[in-house]
């Protein structure tokens, strides 16, 4: 164990570490299909917590936006999330397209 080499964590292997629960991805899905346009569907993170407020606890914005992105992006879309500067004033969102 003393010649043990250790590495830094990567994201992956905190994101790998949770789990979206059932009723957030169905949630989810169901917010990509409401807001689909053709192209793209802007979800943001008050909509999502509202689809699911009671189902899971409200951790930072920013950390549930990175952990659906993760688990969407290995289901084969392209994600992009969105937060505000410290002085910006906008919700946070999720970008998802094919």
């Amino acid at each position: 164990m003393e010649n043990e080499i250790i590495k830094p964590i990567r994201p992956i292997d905190v994101i790998e570490k949770y789990t979206l629960p059932h009723i957030v991805i169905k949630s989810i899905n169901d917010l990509i299909l409401e807001k689909w346009d053709g192209k793209r569907a802007n979800i943001t993170i008050t909509e999502i917590y509202d689809g699911i407020e009671d189902n899971i606890n409200k951790i930072d914005s920013v950390d549930v936006l990175i952990i659906i992105a993760e688990k969407y992006k290995e289901s084969g879309w392209i994600v992009k999330y969105y937060t505000p500067s410290v002085l910006g004033d906008f919700d946070s969102y999720i970008v998802f397209k094919k």
